[in-house]
Order: C-alpha cells, then sequence, then structure tokens
C-alpha cells in the first residue's frame, strides 16, 4: 500500500480534536484516515430523498396509513365491494386527508397544480402504477394511469382521485379500462359540491 506524506497547521480546537481521537486510534495517521472515511460514508448516507421518499416519510410520521403486502392489495381490490368503497373514500375523504398531511394545509388551499403534483406523488409512492402522468390540454387536465393489474384497479383508481376532485369543486370526466385510467379534470367548471352533515 502506498504511503503519502501531508503537512498541514490545523487550529487549536482541532488539534485537541486530533490528541483526544489519536488516543483511542492509536496514531494521527489512522484517525485522520477514520475521519476521511466517515465523510465517505455519511456523504452516501445523506443522499437526496425524492419527492415518494419524501411523501412516505411525511404520511407515516402521522400513522395515516398501514403497509401491505401488494399481493394483499390487489386481491382486496380484485373483490371490492365499490358502492361501499365510494361511500367510504367519500366518508374518509382519503385523498384529501393523505394531501393535506403531505402539504399540511387544507385541500381547498392549495394549487390545482400542487393537488395534480400531490395526486402523482401520492401514486409513484404507492407504486401500483406502471406509468402517471398529467398534461395541460387546454379547458383541462388528463390525468394518465396506466397499469398491469385489472379492471378493478382502474375503478379503484378513479374512485380515489375523483371524490378528492370533486372535494375539491371540479368537474372531472374519466374513461376506465381494464389497464388504464384516463381522467380529464376541467378548469373552470366547477360543481356544487354538497355539504354533508
Amino acid at each position: 500500500m502506498n504511503k503519502h506524506r501531508i503537512c498541514t497547521t490545523i487550529s487549536e480546537k482541532h488539534w485537541e480534536l486530533l490528541k483526544k481521537f489519536k488516543a483511542k486510534y492509536e496514531t494521527q495517521q489512522k484517525t485522520i484516515e477514520f475521519a476521511l472515511e466517515n465523510l465517505v460514508n455519511d456523504q452516501k448516507k445523506s443522499h437526496a430523498i425524492s419527492h415518494e421518499e419524501q411523501i412516505w416519510q411525511h404520511v407515516l410520521q402521522h400513522n395515516a396509513i398501514c403497509l401491505m403486502h401488494k399481493e394483499v392489495i390487489l386481491e382486496l381490490i380484485r373483490t371490492a365491494d365499490f358502492e361501499q368503497i365510494k361511500k367510504l373514500m367519500a366518508a374518509k375523504k382519503t385523498a384529501e386527508h393523505l394531501l393535506t398531511l403531505y402539504y399540511q394545509k387544507p385541500l381547498k388551499k392549495c394549487s390545482l397544480m400542487e393537488v395534480l403534483d400531490g395526486v402523482i406523488l401520492l401514486f409513484k409512492a404507492e407504486n401500483l402504477t406502471d406509468s402517471i402522468l398529467y398534461t395541460d390540454d387546454g379547458d383541462f387536465y388528463t390525468l394518465k394511469i396506466v397499469h398491469s393489474l385489472n379492471e378493478n384497479s382502474s375503478r379503484m383508481f378513479n374512485v380515489f382521485v375523483e371524490s378528492m376532485f370533486e372535494d375539491y369543486g371540479l368537474k372531472t370526466e374519466s374513461e376506465v379500462s381494464e389497464k388504464s385510467l384516463f381522467m380529464k379534470i376541467y378548469k373552470d367548471q366547477k360543481i356544487i359540491v354538497k355539504n354533508q352533515a
């Protein structure tokens, strides 16, 4: 192993630290090498986390979800009673709740772009879709979800997103197929949200 000589000066504070750790690591050389190795390891640990990781961390902090194996979720979706799911999602406001947790403000105070971006992040974090994006198509945005699951999954995704946009006050129009959901979200066509007592 090649050795390289270094010669430098350090502050009094760092000299005291070097002396302290030299007692633990035996030599100045081993102390400096250990410190440098830890700098490299710390950089690896502190990589920038993705938006999906951020949303998972944020939602998990609030105990808003529980984790289940993907196959269990798919079986639940396959056998779901969609009328009951619709009622439950309307009552619990699942998507709205998750976005409120993520943005830390009421859904109505979020911009439409925040809501759309939030929906994308939620679906990416769930890891059930093959692709999800939205496009600006003039008078409306089109949310495009493609997956390799089943038609019940498309219907479930539709219920999840549609109820949230209804709560937000926007009209939607969906085309649901076995492997996809295409939803138009109209920018200026507001719907009247019924008071839920």
